[in-house]
């Protein structure tokens, strides 16, 4: 069912019947001359396909956000932010502006992917946090990464709901970091947030944990290969229990797999997926979990992909499970949507959106429909939204509070491993005169081994070839995490 909607009438459904945070979608797409942008509401289970009157161009940053009842809050494209009534958000004017922005003319939208999510404040009813990436001029070329994390924490009690951005641009990383790889996951106690991002030309992750105070500590995990290029489009999400994070980047045709301690927040590197590189772009730029976190599903816009990630060889149990077959018909980006489908919007113009009907289920059994749900205009990106109903994991009895995390802006080591790979030994050389207070090593099965150590070098001698990974703890409290390889 089609319908065109004034903000006041959307909100008066919301009003009737909410469930979620992540109810409204508004689909991305340039400039549409004054028409109302297109959006999805899940309010009633399954979408409806309605208009919003916006003033606020949706193209390829994209993020939303509603209260606990499904209420549209607020919407931004990394730029500029609107609130529910389709006005500019008080108190946002320049909220993510820094060299790049003002340089290159960035006044209307952020140009790249994932430079912002929302989520809300823990403990602060009405309140949330809006992360964001914005680029600067690197090494004084033109060669832009962001150079750091910042958050803005908006009110919406404020202005007779109207809502007003309180606090502007405070930094939660400090460093140079990845476009599209920024995302969110609840801490282990169900309340807290991690808000995560790759390091640039590094094997760097980086998790900053926002409670009720604000950001209290950050863990910067070791792991994995080299991102050593910037990621111009792709995609990054966590799986829906937060155990695993993928990244897709098209400039690399590149699928990385990882897997997630929501307790500590770090990273382990689990997994790289690789398809030839196909210099017309088709190559991977997009990805998402199933719903069981099993499956995950990528894209490289002429074809739908699933992987099996529960079993030992993860790129051997490759299917495709959709294919444009040469139509005009690019996938683009995926997202969970809250009727338990994953909805695939378009690269380019396109006034439908695909979807995987059954995503649970292995192989072609998911039931992939190309244009399967219509809507009112282009598509092109959809809204990045964490799992707001993500729980508390069981038992869990890890404090967010974490005292032993380094504090905010207080990246006080960096590590460096050589030789790595090695024939057994392995040197941890810790910078700013760091000591190692408490040094972990694990197999592949977590299993630790008691490996020999002398200062801050260890000895695997002893122990079978293969990947081991390492957690350590300084003296200033300070985690790092990263893998080893063992060779002859």
């Amino acid at each position: 069912m089609k319908k065109l909607f004034s903000f006041i009438i959307i909100i008066y459904c919301f009003q009737i019947k909410a469930q979620h945070n992540d109810n409204v979608w508004l689909i991305g797409y340039n400039y549409c001359n004054g028409c109302a942008k297109s959006a999805l509401d899940f309010t009633y289970g399954h979408p409806d396909t309605v208009g919003i009157y916006s003033p606020l161009p949706m193209m390829a940053t994209n993020s939303s956000i509603c209260d606990s009842n499904g209420l549209l809050q607020f919407y931004t494209n990394g730029i500029l932010v609107a609130n529910k009534y389709g006005q500019l958000l008080s108190g946002s004017n320049g909220f993510n502006y820094d060299t790049s922005v003002t340089t290159f003319g960035w006044s209307v939208y952020m140009p790249y992917y994932q430079c912002a999510i929302s989520v809300p404040f823990p403990g602060r009813v009405g309140q949330y946090c809006l992360f964001h990436l914005s680029g600067r001029d690197w090494n004084s070329s033109n060669f832009i990464q962001p150079c750091r994390m910042g958050y803005s924490i908006i009110d919406m009690n404020a202005n007779g709901g109207a809502g007003e951005m309180i606090s502007q641009n405070q930094t939660a990383i400090d460093d140079t970091l990845l476009y599209s790889t920024m995302q969110a996951v609840k801490h282990a106690n169900g309340i807290d947030w991690w808000i995560v991002a790759h390091e640039f030309n590094s094997s760097g992750m980086y998790a900053a944990l926002l409670t009720t105070d604000s950001i209290v500590s950050i863990v910067h995990s070791l792991t994995g290969p080299f991102i050593r290029k910037g990621i111009s489009v792709g995609q990054s999400k966590f799986s829906p229990d937060g155990n695993k994070f993928a990244i897709a980047s098209r400039d690399s045709s590149l699928l990385y797999l990882y897997r997630f301690n929501r307790c500590s927040g770090e990273f382990t590197f689990d997994t790289l997926i690789r398809h030839n590189y196909n210099s017309s772009g088709y190559n991977l730029a997009s990805c998402a979990f199933s719903p069981n976190s099993r499956y995950l599903y990528a894209s490289d816009h002429l074809k739908i992909y699933q992987y099996d990630t529960d079993v030992p060889d993860i790129p051997a149990s490759e299917k495709v499970v959709g294919s444009n077959n040469g139509n005009a018909i690019y996938y683009f980006k995926l997202n969970n949507a809250p009727d338990g489908k994953i909805y695939i919007s378009t690269w380019g113009s396109s006034q439908y959106l695909h979807v995987i009907n059954d995503p649970d289920q292995p192989d072609t059994a998911c039931h992939f429909v190309s244009q399967q749900q219509k809507i009112i205009y282009y598509s092109s990106s959809i809204p990045d939204f964490p799992n707001f109903q993500l729980n508390a994991l069981p038992d869990s009895t890890c404090d967010s509070l974490m005292s032993n995390f380094e504090t905010i802006n207080n990246l006080s080591a960096e590590l460096h491993v050589f030789p790595n790979p090695s024939s057994g030994k392995f040197t941890f050389d810790l910078t700013r005169n760091e000591k190692i207070n408490e040094l972990i090593i694990t197999d592949l099965m977590g299993k630790r081994i008691p490996f020999k150590r002398r200062d801050n070098e260890i000895d695997l001698s002893d122990f079978p070839d293969g990947p081991y990974f390492f957690s350590i703890q300084t003296e200033t409290g300070v985690v790092l995490s990263g893998s080893l390889l063992k060779i002859e």
